[in-house]
């Protein structure tokens, strides 16, 4: 029988309060999907992906340790890399010989204590264009208390070196994806709404002492108030 590894907690500090990221670290032959949630910390503003270049779009890959969940639910581990939002690469094949998976032919990728979900049939904005995309990883940021929030690294065009980080919110389970818009302004209007049972939370967004770059730590610091009220 598999012996699984225990549960490894990594505190990761904001400005005001701590921030826990929990992984369950992954069996050497997983069969199951690892349990694990990503926050990050205030003022973030390309959260852990950037840190070991988990998408690359130009250049030679670059290959971290992970696991993938493929189509079929079975899951495999491998030296991998995730290539213009769509595409993973690895480094070893897989049980199938390839070496060249796109985001059709996989569920999920843990990299790290990273998520990357695959959406599928889903639209998002980006200066206020619609792109819509039939398959392709998201990096899932926050899920708590029925929200759910994921990164989509979007690249403009081939060979652009750094993605955009577009966040899109779930309210609930079943809800339409919301693209959080980027402007200021913009953004401040979006959130408002969300943050209005939180006077002081509410009272920052509105003289715009939050930005773009800190919506998933905004997001998690609300709810953790929230719950702190109940």
């Amino acid at each position: 029988m598999m012996k699984a590894y225990g549960l490894l907690a990594a505190v990761l500090l904001g400005s005001s309060v701590g921030a826990v990221a929990q992984v369950l670290t992954l069996p050497q032959v997983p069969t199951t999907a690892p349990v694990f949630r990503t926050i990050v910390p205030a003022g973030a503003v390309n959260m852990g992906v950037s840190a070991f270049n988990a998408f690359t779009n130009s250049g030679p890959p670059v290959y971290r340790p992970g696991a993938f969940q493929e189509a079929d639910g079975v899951w495999q581990t491998n030296n991998i890399c995730l290539r213009s939002g769509d595409l993973l690469l690895l480094q070893g094949p897989a049980a199938s010989g390839k070496q060249l998976l796109n985001a059709q032919q996989v569920q999920r990728v843990v990299v790290r204590r990273d998520t990357f979900e695959v959406l599928r049939d889903f639209a998002y904005y980006v200066k206020q264009k619609s792109v819509r995309c039939a398959a392709g990883f998201v990096q899932r940021v926050v899920h708590q208390d029925g929200y759910t929030m994921y990164c989509r690294w979007h690249f403009d065009r081939p060979g652009q070196a750094e993605p955009t980080p577009i966040y899109l919110l779930q309210r609930t389970e079943n809800a339409p994806l919301e693209t959080v818009p980027q402007q200021q302004r913009a953004f401040q209007e979006f959130m408002l709404p969300l943050l209005a049972d939180n006077a002081d939370m509410a009272e920052r967004m509105k003289h715009g002492q939050y930005f773009y770059s800190q919506t998933p730590y905004v997001l998690w610091q609300y709810l953790q108030a929230r719950h702190l009220a109940k």
